[in-house]
């Protein structure tokens, strides 16, 4: 058993909540851990205690999931984009300027 550094664990930690905001459709979170996780990576990456392989091995995880996400936001999109375009226009109203 190979003992990870702390900046690898929480870059697990952070691939897998951007995993679960992604599964629950919770974009707030998402951005959240999207940004997280771009530093999580650059501090994993800095590590000079890192285990390379083991890491490359995370960043393939990172990478499907980000691919998985991205297959699926077209349609997410769309689906949302059909929704807009079926809700009515406001009228533009005039102010007075009296």
């Amino acid at each position: 058993m190979s003992v990870i550094s702390s900046a690898h664990f929480s870059l697990i930690r952070a691939r897998k909540e951007l995993q679960k905001s992604f599964r629950e459709e919770d974009w707030d979170a998402l951005r959240d851990w999207d940004r997280k996780l771009g530093d999580c990576l650059s501090h994993a990456l800095d590590d000079p205690q890192r285990d390379t392989s083991a890491l490359v091995n995370e960043m393939e995880s990172v990478l499907k999931l980000y691919a998985e996400i991205v297959a699926q936001l077209p349609e997410q999109a769309s689906a949302e984009a059909k929704i807009l375009r079926a809700v009515p226009r406001p009228k533009r109203v005039q102010v007075d300027d009296a």
